[in-house]
């Protein structure tokens, strides 16, 4: 008997139906989830997660990290994006570019903050010179 997934980001809600397994990853590992499982719930690793359908056709969800949790055959998954497509290696570009885009922001943030940073010791050090 099939599943569902329940696929929540910040773009829309979508809705897979007739999943026969789902591959993720967490802190801890890989693991798959089938249709009957018991109750789960862990927050997801960023990478590719693999959705077979009926027919063993497969689905690729690039999602850069989020929330899963599954009962009484739904799985849901809430994250800020979520891409799919069958072609595992655009799928695979599309998540490394969003990844590089997002640690070349962060970077500029922690180069931004030392700026403010130092900033303010020299405000702080005159202060304490000239009261």
């Amino acid at each position: 008997m099939p599943f569902q997934i329940q696929l929540f980001d910040n773009q829309s809600d979508q809705v897979i139906d007739a999943v026969q397994s789902f591959v993720g990853e967490d802190a801890s590992g890989s693991f798959c989830i089938l249709s009957g499982h018991d109750y789960f719930m862990t927050i997801l690793c960023s990478g590719l997660a693999t959705v077979t359908l009926q027919a063993s056709d497969k689905l690729y969800l690039a999602i850069p990290g989020g929330f899963l949790h599954f009962q009484e055959n739904v799985l849901s998954i809430h994250t800020r994006h979520c891409w799919q497509g069958r072609d595992y290696l655009k799928i695979t570009e599309i998540l490394q570019t969003y990844t590089d885009a997002e640690n070349e922001s962060l970077h500029k943030i922690k180069t931004s903050l030392g700026r403010i940073e130092e900033s303010m010791m020299r405000r702080i050090m005159d202060l304490e010179r000239n009261p």
